[in-house]
């Protein structure tokens, strides 16, 4: 007959090991501890900060009196701007408007209208407090303030695939561009280039049409827009032929009587970081040209794995040390 084995003995060790382990390797369980704690500091103070700026006595004072602010959004200007199917409003610009009023912790209301020409009168009356795809004008300049530019492009040149060559605009004297009535870049055609016709249209996707029919010879649109415009329609006998001489610079305008509100919102916007800005317009413009980075919620994920690797290490541990023991005594058994 064999040496005798203690059941019990071994048993008892395989089930007590996490408390061995726990007094062996103390320091793992305090990291443990701190890991946890540490994770959801961070995680809300680094929210918080997102969140909040710091602001004066007046300017916290002047937004307590004005808890909600009218934004006049461009109804037909996607990427940036427009009304989607459920009609809220979307676009590389609400994303920005939404860091915006967490930042001074302020709520934006949407006043809808049918154009963007009539958002500029709403502004313009008073009957809404700021928009958040101008480019600054003389023109617009009578009655609003302009925070510096968010973002900046060019227009193309767009004609119908059975036109050959590549132009600037000079070479469209005498032939007629597709053009939306309160577009800054139709106001600039009318002042520098006289001899170019305008066919007025209501939208984006009418203005594709005209040229894609042939009722007008040229249509200028920023890349993005055109590409998802082009995409939806599923216009196909357009091509980009040129770029414009004329670079928009999107900023947020409000009214002219609130200076200190566009100061606010100058404040915010500077606030927003880097990482922020690009990981909005690569939402919405779908660049390839930095390649992939990391966002704010990614290191959260990792931050979270990392934290269940600390919690989890060592429990892992002990069931190994468990089934080791189970192991010796069927080994022993046999």
């Amino acid at each position: 007959m064999g040496k005798s084995i203690n059941h019990d003995k071994i048993t008892a060790k395989g089930s007590t090991s996490f408390c061995v382990l726990r007094k062996r390797f103390p320091f793992l369980f305090v990291i443990d501890l701190w890991a946890v704690v540490l994770f959801f500091i961070v995680v809300t103070f680094s929210v918080d900060a997102k969140a909040q700026i710091k602001l004066s006595a007046e300017e916290a004072a002047w937004l307590k009196e004005h808890p909600v602010i009218r934004h006049a959004p461009d109804p037909d200007y996607a990427p940036f701007e427009y009304r989607d199917k459920n009609n809220r409003c979307s676009g590389v610009a609400p994303d920005f408007l939404k860091l915006v009023g967490k930042k001074l912790n302020v709520q934006f209301k949407d006043v809808s209208s049918p154009s963007w020409a009539t958002s500029l009168e709403n502004v313009k009356q008073h009957k809404a407090d700021l928009v958040t795809v101008a480019t600054k004008t003389p023109e617009r300049s009578e009655y609003m303030l302009f925070t510096s530019p968010y973002i900046k492009f060019k227009n193309v040149i767009l004609v119908h695939n059975n036109v050959a060559g590549y132009f600037i605009l000079a070479d469209f004297a005498g032939q007629t561009i597709a053009g939306i009535k309160g577009w800054a870049i139709t106001g600039y055609i009318q002042k520098k280039y006289p001899d170019i016709k305008i066919h007025w249209v209501k939208s984006v996707k009418e203005a594709l049409e005209v040229v894609s029919e042939g009722i007008a010879n040229v249509v200028l649109l920023n890349r993005a827009t055109a590409g998802y415009w082009m995409a939806k329609t599923e216009i196909t006998n357009l091509r980009i032929a040129g770029e414009t001489d004329y670079t928009y610079k999107l900023s947020f305008a409000s009214r002219k009587d609130w200076p200190q509100f566009n100061s606010l919102l100058e404040k915010a916007l500077k606030d927003i970081s880097r990482f922020e800005r690009e990981e909005i317009i690569d939402k919405w413009t779908f660049s390839m040209n930095r390649g992939w980075r990391p966002g704010t919620y990614t290191w959260y994920v990792l931050g979270g794995i990392f934290l269940l690797l600390f919690i989890v290490g060592p429990l892992l541990w002990s069931q190994l040390l468990q089934r080791k023991g189970k192991s010796q005594i069927t080994k022993s058994e046999k």
